[in-house]
């Protein structure tokens, strides 16, 4: 494949725009500077849909974010909540349909709380309590072989509290079987995982790590690391068939039925900030204020630092698409 003409250009232009619009970004406050990332990665995320594989009739998005998002009406200085803004798909083939269609990922299937894709992000540090909900991407760790049955084994690391037991000497104690299968049905890709055959708790658990259940198969199912591949989303290290390795699932969101891609995720959740902060100003600015949300620090981070990997997500999967075998370079 060849990249030429208005499609090499527009590629080039929009990597241009994406990096000095996230320059600029970093000269204003978070008060203002969600627009500016969001559009930078709205450049960046067309670049992306221009080096995929899909053909030059299909490449160009038409005019719009293809997103709507729904605030509610907030009376008498009440503070909004996060959980009370919710986005939506909008249209047909604008950028957000495109960039989901470039990727082959699901966008929503119907509307989804800004809360609950903050959530899915793989890195962020605003929902970084225990609870149950909204679901957080799962930290596994993989194995060809168990320790005590021999068989495949799948830890599943810092687990939800709904699954954390402990005993009276405050030993941790596995939950029912089908307790843990049916929190793990919020992951598609470990949904996929045929039926262990036993959940077994690791009696110590950490500050670091907190709970870790080992889900086991018989001795006589084997998963090399290349089949865990295809029920992991992201691995976190580099893989070897002589190591343990941590990797991550995302939760569904928006009543998808598969993993969401987090460069769509952040696509979605920097839309919603940029437009808080351009048609909700007041309550964007309290959301932000240190002595109006005890959460402001955390939501500062988020816009201004953990965003970031928006941009690194945009520049992996373009990565991708280049190395693709009868990829040429862009002329």
């Amino acid at each position: 494949m060849v990249l030429k003409g208005a499609r090499a250009a527009t590629y080039t232009t929009s990597l241009m725009q994406a990096e000095e619009l996230w320059h600029a970004a970093k000269k204003v406050t978070p008060l203002a500077s969600p627009i500016l990332r969001y559009y930078s990665v709205m450049q960046a995320a067309q670049a992306v849909v221009v080096s995929s594989p899909l053909a030059n009739s299909r490449w160009q998005a038409t005019k719009g974010h293809g997103l709507t998002l729904d605030v509610p009406m907030i009376k008498g200085g009440a503070r909004l909540s996060l959980e009370q803004v919710f986005i939506r798909p909008a249209g047909e083939g604008m950028m957000a349909q495109k960039l989901a269609e470039a990727l082959e990922t699901p966008l929503l299937s119907q509307r989804a709380s800004l809360i609950e894709l903050i959530a899915a992000l793989p890195v962020q540090s605003l929902l970084t309590d225990d609870a149950d909900l909204p679901r957080k991407p799962l930290s596994v760790t993989p194995a060809s072989v168990g320790i005590e049955y021999h068989g495949p084994q799948l830890d599943l690391n810092r687990v939800p509290p709904s699954l954390a037991r402990v005993d009276a000497r405050g030993w941790a104690v596995a939950p029912a079987l089908d307790e843990v299968l049916d929190v793990l049905s919020a992951y598609p890709s470990l949904a996929r995982l045929p039926r262990p055959i036993k959940v077994i708790a690791n009696p110590n658990t950490s500050e670091e790590y907190g709970t870790t259940l080992h889900l086991c198969w018989e001795r006589e199912k084997f998963f090399a690391y290349s089949e865990w591949e295809h029920f992991l989303d992201i691995w976190t290290v580099p893989r070897s068939i002589h190591l343990r390795h941590d990797g991550l699932v995302l939760p569904a969101v928006g009543g998808n039925d598969q993993p969401q891609h987090p460069l769509v995720t952040w696509y979605l959740v920097l839309y919603a900030f940029s437009i808080l902060a351009r048609y909700h100003g007041a309550h964007w600015r309290q959301l932000l204020d240190y002595d109006e949300n005890e959460d402001a620090v955390a939501l500062r981070r988020l816009v201004d630092r953990e965003s970031g990997a928006a941009l690194a997500l945009a520049e992996m999967a373009i990565l991708e698409f280049l190395a693709q075998e009868g990829y040429s370079e862009l002329h």
